[in-house]
């Protein structure tokens, strides 16, 4: 579904939008394509998905489409991989539009370039990572919500440790050992100072 309406995430407006379908068209002939992500400045559309070959290329990545393709009978897509297992969020910088922050159930969170498809940094996490953001306003912090209920913040200056871990009580465990429930979604808030 393509359309012009934009959505703003801080208004609180919760009003109904209706969409008309534009163009349908296959990603993936596998199930598996999860997580959409927009790059405005570069006019790509970013899908999660499998790989389509997991011979040669397996895991799973993204699927890069151009915007300005869709309108073409053949358009044409690049295939990236960066996780070993489902990438469960991803999310482009608002700092620096070329870097993409992804996260996977293969306990790992990475930072891609978009434009040479190159691994930035990466983070290895004791649990599955459900959730990434970057933060809006300090272009070095990023945060990620895990399987267990914990949230962790990082320094991508510091590739050796997380700068804090944010962990809600939790009294029971599952057969994993993870207490807590998967952080699912991270969202900024903004904070009026008096």
């Amino acid at each position: 579904i393509l359309t012009n309406h934009k959505i703003d995430p801080f208004d609180n407006y919760h009003g109904v939008a209706w969409y008309k379908e534009g163009r349908n068209f296959p990603i993936c002939s596998q199930n598996g394509c999860k997580i959409i992500c927009i790059h405005p400045s570069n006019k790509l559309i970013l899908i999660s998905k499998i790989s389509e070959n997991p011979h040669l290329f397996p895991g799973y990545g993204i699927c890069k489409l151009s915007i300005d393709n869709l309108g073409q009978t053949n358009y044409s897509t690049e295939f990236v991989r960066l996780h070993k297992h489902v990438i469960r969020d991803m999310c482009i910088s608002n700092h620096d539009p070329s870097q993409l922050l992804s996260c996977s159930l293969d306990k790992t969170i990475k930072i891609t370039n978009l434009n040479s498809n190159s691994l930035v940094t990466e983070y290895l996490t004791q649990y599955p990572v459900w959730s990434c953001l970057w933060d809006p306003s300090n272009s070095n912090i990023i945060y990620a919500g895990l399987a267990n209920g914990s949230a962790f913040v990082y320094d991508i200056r510091n590739t050796e440790d997380i700068l804090t871990q944010i962990t809600f009580n939790s009294h029971q465990s599952n057969r994993q050992g993870i207490n807590g429930s998967p952080l699912v979604s991270i969202k900024p808030i903004q904070v009026k100072k008096k």
